[in-house]
């Protein structure tokens, strides 16, 4: 069975709306939709997406749909939080492209601020002056608590969801 999946890389929801019977779906920010359909044998299988700035309208002329919501993690968010928002995004260390992710611990707690200087020690940047590097602790330590909902984190918490729609 065929799938489609669209995600929503806007910062707002998005409408979703699957023809030709117009069920709609609220797709929240970052989240994936995925709509697994069928064809009878024999027939012309067509699907049409229209994609708006606020709306997705997919048509698919299928008598057997469904429609499955992957929705982003709090880490996710995070993420998305520092590397767009405020242009953590990783970068170079000793050659090697570096990601926080890369760095973060597999176990124990992790603190808003051990976050913050791994996010930081990822850009590889190590010469910024301490005014910076101390305003950059304390924007990213408030990234991590606003949306991951505490000062600290077990480490298992922090992994990003890369599930898509219909895998097992």
């Amino acid at each position: 069975m065929p799938i489609s999946v669209f995600e929503n890389t806007t910062n707002q929801p998005l409408t979703f709306i699957l023809e030709p019977n117009e069920q709609r779906w609220e797709v929240p920010w970052l989240a994936r939709i995925g709509v697994r359909y069928s064809f009878q044998d024999g027939a012309t299988g067509r699907t049409f997406a229209e994609v708006g700035e606020h709306q997705i309208r997919f048509w698919c002329d299928s008598e057997t749909r469904e429609v499955e919501i992957v929705h982003p993690s709090p880490f996710d968010l995070l993420l998305w939080d520092i590397c767009v928002g405020q242009g953590f995004c990783g970068g170079l260390v000793n050659g090697e492209p570096t990601h926080v992710t890369h760095l973060l611990p597999t176990g124990g707690m992790v603190t808003a601020e051990q976050f913050a200087q791994l996010a930081i020690k990822a850009e590889g940047d190590s010469r910024s002056p301490d005014e910076k590097h101390d305003r950059w602790v304390s924007r990213l330590s408030a990234a991590f608590i606003e949306h991951m909902g505490a000062p600290s984190m077990p480490a298992e918490m922090l992994v990003q969801n890369l599930a898509q729609p219909f895998e097992i």
